[in-house]
């Protein structure tokens, strides 16, 4: 049976690890200021319209 010594690799495990942790938070917080950027220009779009329609009809 093969046998490994996993002391041996552990921090370069631990260093894969923390690298992982750090970009899938890194692209959490992208993702959610993209978002929150598109949703922000949107409502601005919206309300632009909305309020050259009123002005158009009025």
């Amino acid at each position: 049976m093969f046998q490994l010594d996993w002391s041996h690799y552990a921090p370069q495990l631990l260093h894969g690890l923390v690298n992982t942790l750090e970009y899938t938070a890194a692209s959490f917080f992208g993702a959610a200021l993209l978002g929150l950027a598109l949703a922000l220009m949107r409502r601005c779009l919206v309300a632009r319209r909305a309020a050259r329609g009123a002005r158009t009809w009025s």
